[in-house]
């Protein structure tokens, strides 16, 4: 009995003097962790370089949707079927359920509505004024930009509220409700619409963002 209790007491004693210092190590390595950098390493075809960056709006070539689509989403995808689906909106608007209007002048009316869960690289949440704002910037012929097919046929896209976008289209176009990335882009509102707003179209296209 006698050497089981000095066993036992040389356990707590070890015990309370080690806890606290594994604490602490285990702390601060968690601390180091978190402030190392982070690094993503992508390798790419050599003829896709992206010599204009990471940028959605890139003119650095063909590739440069490929690089773009590692970081941002657009309203629709199309799947390995060929099938066009939803990604940052809720569903694809269509005749049938009324989000997709032929107007009387010939015109177009698509209105799509927006995840509520999805968010911007820094946590922000994505908006329907992100939308505009993409749309505004792709339009501008002031602005260099990759313009997808389709894109001179849209009028306008604005925001009704948070999480609905409407996009005018010109005309009929068949393609309207293929909202991919390359065509309907979204641009952070909160980060580039004021810069944008001001004017300075120089700023814009060599802001950091």
């Amino acid at each position: 009995m006698r050497v089981v209790s000095a066993l036992v007491l040389l356990a707590v004693l070890v015990t309370g003097c080690a806890a606290p210092g594994s604490v602490r190590d285990n702390a601060t390595g968690a601390t180091e962790r978190a402030q190392t950098p982070k690094t993503v390493r992508i390798g790419v075809d050599a003829s896709h370089e992206p010599s204009a960056g990471f940028i959605i709006f890139s003119t650095g070539g063909a590739g440069w949707l490929q690089q773009a689509l590692m970081f941002h989403n657009g309203l629709a995808v199309y799947d390995e079927a060929g099938e066009l689906q939803p990604r940052l909106a809720r569903k694809v608007p269509t005749i049938e359920d009324g989000d997709w209007r032929v107007l009387p002048d010939g015109a177009m009316e698509l209105t799509w509505k927006l995840r509520p869960d999805a968010k911007w690289h820094d946590g922000a949440p994505l908006r329907a004024d992100d939308f505009a704002l993409g749309m505004q910037i792709v339009l501008d012929p002031e602005l260099p930009a990759q313009r997808a097919r389709g894109v001179n046929l849209i009028a306008s896209a604005s925001a009704l509220d948070a999480e609905t976008v409407v996009v005018r289209f010109k005309q009929l176009y068949m393609l309207a409700n293929a909202a991919t990335l390359e065509l309907m882009p979204a641009v952070a509102n909160h980060i580039l619409g004021d810069v944008y707003r001001q004017g300075d179209k120089q700023t814009v296209e060599n802001s950091p963002y």
